[in-house]
């Protein structure tokens, strides 16, 4: 019996083991170690950036904050790739 309960599926056995794993967007997404890896690292990263903006603009609409944080990681992104794979 697969449920999905937020941000992660719950996958129980008959020996009453529980799996869960982090919904990355892809339904393939587990099928490959290192790109679950970089996604993960990726979805933490952008949720370290969102709780920083929103400490420090109490204010902020989720979608403003999720705007900003997206700008923020994407720029991240961007200096770290080099340029002859951007292009």
């Amino acid at each position: 019996m697969i449920s999905s309960t937020g941000s992660f599926y719950r996958a129980c056995s008959s020996s009453n083991l529980v799996f869960s794993f982090t919904v990355i967007g892809s339904q393939r997404g587990h099928e490959n170690p290192a790109m679950l890896s970089l996604s993960i690292m990726w979805m933490r990263y952008h949720n370290a950036i969102a709780k920083e903006i929103v400490n420090q603009y109490p204010n902020i609409t989720d979608q403003d904050a999720f705007t900003l944080t997206r700008n923020k990681v994407i720029a991240v992104l961007q200096v770290m790739t080099p340029p002859h794979i951007s292009q």
